[in-house]
């Protein structure tokens, strides 16, 4: 009988050293920001993992994101990105606030999305590169009306330009395919200042002939 309340207690004790040097080699190897956002991305729904938060450049604070599912969802990549942009804001303070902060969500063989807020969050860049056929403009739009520049190749679908009438301010957008003359006109009509790229060539409003 003591033999068995002996070995118990050894295990427990062992257990209890294993948890004790998982918890001291969690808080060894992550920062205080990391600890931070991963406290706070719980409350986001979604089958993003956080993969690593950090400064870098000196003016960049990044945020990054994995999906092992290529499950690009932008109503909850959105709500992951307007959850936790205060949220960082408040933990660095003013002395921050001229740093851009990145989301990153990616996925395998390249895939990914990029969320930058720059120029104290007043401009908002979207960055698209390899995503699953299912990405559409419109997705994009309708969950970030307060995007400024869009940077998309051709795994975007990008056969309407309607929904860009919900935008509130274009200032730049890059597309996989070429814009037809018609799509020209459309974009400049809403936004006259928009300068736009299609393949290897790049149009900055529209010149008088």
């Amino acid at each position: 009988m003591k033999y068995k309340l002996k070995k118990r207690y050894i295990v427990l004790i062992c257990l209890l050293v294993v948890c004790i040097g998982r918890i001291i080699f969690y808080y060894a190897t992550t920062s205080p920001f990391y600890r931070f956002v991963k406290t706070n991305v719980k409350n986001c729904k979604g089958e993003w993992k956080l993969e690593g938060a950090s400064i870098v450049f000196d003016n960049h604070i990044v945020v990054s994101f994995f999906n092992k599912k290529s499950d690009w969802n932008m109503s909850e990549i959105a709500f992951i990105c307007k959850e936790l942009l205060p949220e960082i804001r408040d933990y660095y303070g003013s002395d921050y606030d001229g740093y851009d902060i990145d989301f990153h969500f990616k996925s395998y063989a390249g895939k990914r999305l990029a969320v930058q807020y720059s120029d104290g969050d007043k401009f908002l860049t979207i960055t698209a590169n390899r995503l699953s056929r299912g990405v559409c403009l419109e997705n994009i739009v309708m969950n970030f009306p307060e995007v400024n520049s869009l940077q998309l190749d051709d795994s975007v679908r990008c056969k309407y330009l309607d929904c860009l009438k919900d935008v509130k301010d274009l200032k730049y957008i890059e597309i996989g395919n070429p814009f037809s003359e018609e799509k020209q006109d459309y974009i400049l009509t809403l936004f006259p200042d928009c300068k736009f790229k299609e393949g290897d060539n790049s149009n900055i409003g529209r010149t008088e002939e």
